[in-house]
C-alpha cells in the first residue's frame, strides 16, 4: 500500500456491509520480493488461512481455482517461512476474477495484489472487494479499479464471525 493512501483510512466514513464489484486494467507494477508463486507445500497453510478467512471448508474449490489452466496464484511468507497471504487470480471468460485475497495485513495483500496485477498486465481483471475492510477499498483504488457492476450484500451472519481485516477480496461463492 502506497504511503500516499495510508492517511485516508483514518478518515473513512463507516460504510454498508456491502462487497463492491470492481474493474480495471491491470498493470505492470514492478514486481515486490515477498511473493511467489503458489507450491504444493504453501497448500496446508493457504487451506487453513482460507478456512479461518471465511468460516468454512472449501478445499476442493481452492484447489480448482488454484490449478486451473491459466490461473494464477501467489503467496507471501514471513521470513521464518509461515504463509502470511494468499490471492488467486483465475479466468472467466474475458477477464479475470481475483479472489479470495486473505493477508495478515493490508501491506501483505497490497504487495501480493500489485504482484497479480504485473502478472496480468493489461487483461480486464474484476474484485468483489469487502467494505468491511476498508484497507481493501484503498488498495482497489490504487490498482485503479473502479466500480463495474451492482454490488452485493454481505450476510448478517458473516459480519459478526469472519476476521474481515484479513479478508481482501471475496469469491462470488462466498456471498451465497
Amino acid at each position: 500500500m502506497s504511503e500516499a493512501i495510508r492517511p485516508a483510512i483514518a478518515t473513512m466514513p463507516e460504510v454498508d456491509a456491502i462487497a463492491r464489484q470492481m474493474t480495471g486494467r491491470a498493470h505492470d507494477f514492478s514486481p515486490s520480493t515477498h511473493t511467489a508463486r503458489v507450491t504444493e507445500t504453501d497448500m496446508p497453510g493457504i487451506q487453513a488461512m482460507d478456512r479461518a478467512c471465511c468460516g468454512q471448508e472449501r478445499n476442493a474449490q481452492l484447489t480448482r481455482w488454484i490449478t486451473a489452466p491459466d490461473a494464477i496464484a501467489l503467496a507471501s511468507h514471513s521470513q521464518d517461512g509461515t504463509l502470511t497471504g494468499f490471492a488467486v487470480a483465475h479466468p472467466d471468460a474475458d477477464r479475470y476474477w481475483i479472489g479470495p485475497v486473505s493477508a495478515d495485513d493490508g501491506d501483505i495483500a497490497s504487495n501480493l495484489l500489485r504482484d497479480l496485477s504485473a502478472a496480468l498486465a493489461g487483461k480486464t481483471i474484476q474484485m468483489l472487494v469487502p467494505e468491511p475492510n476498508q484497507v481493501s477499498l484503498l488498495i482497489a483504488t490504487e490498482l485503479a479499479l473502479s466500480e463495474s457492476g451492482p454490488s452485493a450484500p454481505i450476510p448478517e451472519q458473516a459480519l459478526a464471525d469472519l476476521p474481515w481485516e484479513k479478508i481482501f477480496a471475496l469469491t462470488p461463492m462466498e456471498l451465497d
